[in-house]
């Protein structure tokens, strides 16, 4: 709380324009209480400030409760949950760059730290970005070998959409020949169905072939 200036023993309690979205302020989590840490909770939230996204203004996009500043930091179910790595792995809006330089330990491990508060809410406002160009047919596949493992990313279906022969056969044979539980679908090339009255069935069957070889093309 604070006095009202010019109000003598007034007092009016300030809080975060967002405190509502969360059950409570940020504080110390179990994973730094239990190693001698202290003031490692943090809250994010992502807003569309103009309504550009939503058409509303300030609309909560994202939100994350109790983040940690600790890099070491595991959630109470288990898995990271350094505010670092949180963002850049779940939001769909913004990429952490930095600690505010207001904190102090933030980013250092838990053990034995005391992850100074900045007391005042600090906001951003995003400018000046690009939604950058289509992504290649090799950063495609590059995407693509997250699933490339399965004992760390469970699929059933990979869908390579509308792709060139050469991104298809990379998905059959790099990702679910090796992984032998998923299948990949993949859409023929627009130009084999759109505008090309009469000869739709050829062009995809043509297209099949250079996708999974003869033996496919010459079941069609």
């Amino acid at each position: 709380s604070a006095h009202l200036t010019g109000a003598s023993a007034v007092s009016a309690v300030r809080r975060w324009e967002f405190f509502g979205e969360f059950d409570a302020a940020p504080g110390t989590s179990t994973y730094t209480s239990a190693r001698s840490g202290s003031g490692d909770e943090i809250h994010v939230v992502v807003v569309d400030e103009d309504g550009v996204i939503t058409g509303s203004t300030n609309t909560v996009l994202e939100k994350y409760y109790a983040l940690s500043k600790a890099s070491d930091a595991k959630s109470d179910i288990g898995g990271t949950n350094y505010y670092k790595d949180i963002i850049n792995e779940r939001s769909s809006y913004i990429r952490w760059a930095d600690h505010d330089d207001a904190g102090t330990n933030w980013g250092n491990a838990a053990s034995g730290a005391t992850f100074t508060s900045v007391t005042v809410p600090k906001n951003y406002s995003l400018a000046g970005g690009s939604d950058g160009d289509a992504p290649t047919a090799g950063e495609r596949s590059t995407a693509y070998n997250v699933f490339t493992n399965k004992e760390d990313v469970a699929v059933s279906l990979i869908i390579a959409g509308q792709s060139i022969a050469t991104g298809i056969n990379r998905l059959i044979a790099d990702i679910a020949e090796v992984r032998k539980d998923c299948i990949v679908c993949a859409s023929p090339l627009r130009a084999n169905v759109v505008n090309n009255a009469g000869s739709e069935v050829a062009d995809i069957t043509t297209f099949a072939g250079t996708v999974a070889g003869p033996d496919l093309a010459s079941r069609q």
